[in-house]
């Protein structure tokens, strides 16, 4: 037999942990987001100015 309320104090953990894990989800993918547009603004002011074209025809 179970007892009814450690029943209950386990269904409340597992929330409590599946909350947990949502959370750092979502703190990973706001973390990888930051992190790609930190970069992608880096590189657009490093270029600011230049064409595209310019840059190929650098490198050729």
């Amino acid at each position: 037999m179970i007892i009814p309320g450690l029943l209950k104090r386990i269904d409340k953990a597992e929330r409590e942990l599946r909350g947990s894990r949502m959370r750092e989800k979502l703190l990973w993918f706001f973390i990888v987001i930051s992190v790609i547009t930190a970069t992608l603004l880096a590189n657009a002011n490093e270029h600011m100015g230049s064409s595209g074209t310019k840059t190929v025809l650098e490198l050729a």
